[in-house]
């Protein structure tokens, strides 16, 4: 994760004490993403604060196996 990230996420926990933070990029249609550039939402967190869950409940549906999955990702990463 890029230093800059990391010391803005320390200074916002620092700055106004949430419970948590999130935080959040999405990549491609199918994550909601609609402006085509790396960006980066750093959401302070309060219980009760109604951003609700960013993980949906249920089955996922997924195209492979974790075990697939993390199989691939291995092969393409260490290239």
């Amino acid at each position: 994760m890029d230093v800059h990230i990391v010391r803005l996420a320390r200074a916002i926990k620092e700055a106004l004490r949430p419970n948590g933070l999130n935080i959040i990029t999405s990549a491609g249609a199918a994550a909601t993403q609609t402006v085509f550039h790396l960006h980066i939402h750093l959401v302070p967190r309060w219980f009760g604060d109604g951003f609700g869950h960013i993980w949906p409940g249920g089955e996922r549906v997924m195209a492979t196996s974790a075990r697939e999955s993390t199989q691939l990702i291995r092969e393409i990463f260490t290239c």
